[in-house]
């Protein structure tokens, strides 16, 4: 699986700041996602011709905010940081040569700020992520995660166009930092692509230990084979034992510790392994490593 780039959701740029501070906290809350988002191996967001010419106020549009914050001689500057960081990181336009063929899959594809409106609106970096199989980043106006896209297929009707098709499908937002630790959807979405996981280093174990008990000997040999994996640290404990459960992952953990089931044994023995992932977001990508290894 190849890493897939994220896209712009232009229609966050409404409502508009209408001060200084509400900017600043906007590009701040922004950028804190496109730097998390680049350790775990993104390095560009997708936007048709780019951040610059977006408002961020009624007078004050992205590339404003840059240019002056470029001007700042001093480098050790956070806004004149921000705004390098933020030009580095867009690729323009949505979509290649290659992918271009793509896009004339649908007649209308519209998104719906407020459900309460039933206002519908063009909408193209949601769509471009659809096509992708990829995720929307968004100012922090738009919080809704999935944000819904709906893709309209036209026919000509006694000389009139009319719908002739269309459904609603959901894509993947991430509008604040937070959402990378606590919400189900980013975190599934994101350890499908191949992120960059560090591997286990000095202090991976050679040997390990658990209690005794009736299935350690399966359990001592599972164990060796699991850190043989790159990115598993240690081997911790064993887990209660239970034989209804068919699934090789058990539990993920937030601190990156991993329970596996040895399904195949009689009783379905368990183990609690410690792992390399500095976040939730990492120990699931790594947990699906192990499920198609061992799974």
């Amino acid at each position: 699986m190849m890493l897939t780039d994220p896209c712009f959701n232009e229609l966050s740029v409404f409502p508009l700041c209408t001060n200084d501070v509400e900017v600043r906290t906007r590009i701040e809350t922004f950028i804190s996602i496109l730097r998390r988002l680049k350790k775990y191996g993104f390095t560009k967001l997708r936007c048709e011709h780019g951040l610059s010419d977006f408002k961020l106020t009624e007078t004050i549009s992205i590339s404003d905010y840059s240019q002056s914050a470029l001007a700042k001689g001093n480098h050790d500057n956070k806004d004149r940081n921000n705004a390098l960081f933020l030009f580095s990181f867009v690729r323009k336009p949505y979509l290649n040569d290659k992918e271009e063929s793509f896009f004339g899959l649908f007649d209308e594809v519209k998104s719906c700020l407020n459900e309460d409106d039933n206002e519908w609106i063009d909408c193209y970096g949601l769509y471009i992520a659809y096509l992708l199989k990829s995720f929307v980043v968004s100012f922090d106006t738009v919080t809704d995660n999935p944000c819904k896209l709906k893709l309209i297929k036209n026919k000509i009707n006694n000389g009139s166009i009319v719908v002739d098709s269309e459904k609603i499908v959901s894509i993947a937002n991430i509008s604040n930092e937070s959402q990378l630790e606590n919400d189900e959807l980013i975190i599934q979405t994101l350890s499908e692509q191949d992120i960059n996981v560090s591997e286990a280093g000095k202090n991976k174990a050679l040997k390990f230990t658990i209690p005794s008990h009736h299935g350690k000997k399966e359990c001592m040999k599972h164990g060796k084979e699991l850190l043989k994996i790159p990115y598993v640290v240690d081997i911790l404990n064993s887990i209660p034992f239970d034989p209804s459960e068919k699934q090789y992952i058990h539990k993920v953990h937030p601190n990156g510790n991993i329970e596996v089931r040895l399904h195949w044994t009689k009783r379905g023995y368990g183990l609690i392994i410690a792992t390399s992932a500095n976040d939730i977001i990492e120990a699931w990508r790594i947990a699906k490593e192990l499920q198609r290894h061992f799974g």
